[in-house]
């Protein structure tokens, strides 16, 4: 099982969340808000998956990364303290 965290534009939510429960996910799996300079543009997704899984995301949703830190380090994202709209 792989653990990676996700991120994708705030547009994208909808078809992420489709795509997620076609490959074996349930539910909204892009729930988390992440915001920039307070405003909200990503939402992010970290669940353990598959092998399979894992590799159709990442071809799908190219960035991703080991840990929550380094993701909003390398994107310059904050989880809160912004507009959720």
């Amino acid at each position: 099982m792989i653990h990676r965290y996700f991120v994708i534009t705030k547009d994208k939510k909808d078809e992420a969340n489709a795509f997620c429960n076609s490959i074996g996910a349930e539910g909204d799996t892009f729930t988390v808000p992440l915001f920039k300079n307070q405003v909200h543009t990503h939402y992010w997704t970290g669940w353990l998956m598959t092998t399979e899984q894992y590799l159709q995301m990442a071809n799908k949703y190219t960035t991703n990364f080991d840990n929550y830190m380094e993701t909003l380090e390398t994107l310059g994202l904050e989880v809160k303290n912004g507009d959720d709209e």
